[in-house]
């Protein structure tokens, strides 16, 4: 019996020898990827042409879990908007100024409440309307 207790003592220690490697490899492999999946992507910037041919400046940027619009408007000061839900299109906001859009035109709500609809200039794309 103690001969039997010995040999299961060692084919579980064999058993146990064996995975703890993988097991390692996988902890190992997960730390390598984490910073990759957490690095915010690089923005993705898009001029857009508003009335009385001014220029507004967006930044998209984020990740899978976190995205956000710089918006530069025409004479204004930069402002970085959190994502917000959105039926279709894409939508930034922060409960006083929003930036909603879909395809090449976006509508830009600042303090004042008026919206501003303004066309992407050439060569430039929001997220998603390519």
């Amino acid at each position: 019996m103690a001969h039997a207790t010995s040999r299961g003592g060692s084919l579980l220690l064999g058993i146990l020898i064996g995975i703890l490697p993988q097991a390692g490899a996988g902890a190992a492999e997960a730390e390598r990827v984490r910073p990759r999946i957490m690095e915010a992507a690089a923005p993705n910037r898009v001029e857009f042409l508003c009335p009385g041919e001014t220029t507004m400046v967006v930044e998209f940027s984020g990740t899978d879990q976190s995205r956000a619009a710089r918006v530069v408007p025409a004479g204004g000061e930069a402002v970085t908007l959190p994502e917000q839900p959105s039926g279709s299109g894409f939508r930034y906001g922060d409960g006083t100024r929003e930036l909603r859009g879909k395809g090449r035109e976006v509508t830009w709500t600042d303090q004042s409440g008026r919206p501003v609809v303004c066309t992407e200039k050439a060569d430039t794309a929001p997220p998603g309307a390519r």
